[in-house]
């Protein structure tokens, strides 16, 4: 079972367009939307992690930029002495913009961790439900 944060039919498209054959034909051939009522346990931690994700994704492109624009300062301070308390300056204001994107990134790292786990065990304390209503839905799967 997976937890689709869009549509089914996009998913279809996805797996004709991305899986190879045997592969997609078994895909395709599976794929169907849950009737019962999955707990709602689960799909809190799935919101979590993928909020969690969106956060440490954008966390990632910051820590990106600061690390560009510092790069960039290093190479400035390093070619020009003409002006080397302004370059000085705008060195250190770099550095501490790549310090505090790296905490941010850390503490969104942990988060992101910490939602993962959070749903595998979530998913893990309902396996049993969850287990039961694939046998009930997919009756001729064999990936029990």
């Amino acid at each position: 079972m997976e937890v689709l944060d869009e549509p089914i039919e996009k998913h279809v498209e996805y797996i004709r367009k991305n899986e190879s054959g045997d592969e997609r034909w078994l895909h395709l051939r599976l794929i169907k939307v849950v009737k019962a009522e999955v707990p709602l346990q689960v799909f809190k931690a799935w919101d979590a992690y993928c909020d969690a994700g969106d956060v440490y994704n954008e966390a990632v492109e910051a820590l990106d930029e600061a690390l560009v624009a510092w790069r960039k300062a290093c190479d400035v301070r390093s070619k020009s002495w003409r002006n080397l308390w302004g370059n000085a300056r705008r060195y250190y204001k770099a550095y501490e913009a790549l310090v505090e994107a790296r905490n941010i990134y850390n503490k969104a790292h942990e988060a992101y961790y910490e939602a993962q786990m959070t749903y595998g065990e979530t998913c893990n304390t309902h396996d049993v439900e969850i287990y039961a209503l694939h046998r009930k839905e997919c009756i001729d799967c064999r990936w029990d």
